[in-house]
């Protein structure tokens, strides 16, 4: 079955950006488009008959975004000869919920970005990052205003103690495509002996996954908090593309732990997230 990209627009500046990353990378990785707008309605609204004013008014929103969407998939497929489909959904359900039905095991998602737009959303969580959640195909991020280019040295955050093969299988299937180093990064606590052990442990996993069909580097840093130590690492080390593990995580976590890694660098990203599942 033929590689998908699904790129969800709203036709902002920042979505048309991701639109044409989509775009030219679909081209590499031998991929068809598909462009989604969500036209959200709330349920009380929903149950208006097509007939009343809101009823048109989502009828208009409907058709404009649709013909936006068809001239949009004519001049990629024009411009860069590949395969360019839309969907326009009207839906109750959350963006997140709606893009989530479109995936499928052979489907990733490019979703472009401007972060937070304010405090009440840095901490409930952006568009993105809701979007995350819901799916399980992996979803790159592209933040606003950012060009496409070849991904030369990525950077794979690790922080567990053992490696995760439906992640790595995930990254594997993407980064097949480029001629890539690849530095995994171990990020832990303190600098003890037992570290030290998962640390050589997690490197010869990873080796004997890749074998040497990757440039591998490994590094090992120590921080009380993960995601400003890779932040920094970024800031110091040059990186066309961060790789994050998504994690399932219980009701209890999410009471009781600290908002999740992904969630923060998903929000103050400066560079290409590219998300997969464990």
């Amino acid at each position: 079955m033929e590689k998908i990209i699904i790129c969800p627009t709203d036709f902002s500046d920042t979505a048309n950006n991701a639109t044409e990353y989509a775009a030219k990378l679909a081209q590499i990785i031998n991929a068809e488009l598909v462009l989604v707008n969500v036209q959200k309605i709330f349920a009380p609204i929903a149950a208006v008959s097509l007939n009343e004013g809101v009823g048109r008014n989502t009828r208009e929103n409907t058709l404009l975004a649709s013909n936006k969407l068809k001239e949009m998939s004519r001049e990629i497929n024009k411009i860069f000869n590949i395969s360019a489909t839309y969907e326009v959904d009207i839906s109750t359900r959350s963006l997140a919920k709606t893009i989530s039905s479109f995936e499928n095991k052979n489907s990733m998602i490019v979703m472009g970005t401007n972060g937070a737009d304010d405090l009440t959303q840095f901490f409930w969580g952006t568009n993105t990052y809701n979007v995350i959640k819901q799916t399980k195909c992996p979803v790159l991020i592209i933040p606003e205003d950012f060009p496409f280019g070849s991904y030369k040295n990525i950077l794979y955050p690790i922080s567990e103690d053992k490696i995760n093969r439906l992640a790595l299988n995930q990254f594997n299937d993407f980064i097949k495509y480029f001629d890539a180093q690849l530095t995994f990064l171990y990020v832990s606590r303190e600098n003890t002996e037992s570290s030290a052990k998962t640390f050589d442990t997690l490197k010869e996993d990873v080796e004997i996954f890749f074998g040497e069909k990757f440039k591998l580097n490994f590094e090992r840093i120590f921080s009380e908090n993960v995601d400003d130590a890779i932040d920094d690492y970024i800031v110091d080390n040059t990186t066309d593309l961060l790789v994050m593990e998504m994690h399932p995580r219980s009701l209890l976590e999410k009471i009781f732990k600290k908002k999740p890694i992904l969630a923060t660098l998903s929000a103050i990203a400066s560079y290409p997230v590219f998300v997969v599942h464990s």
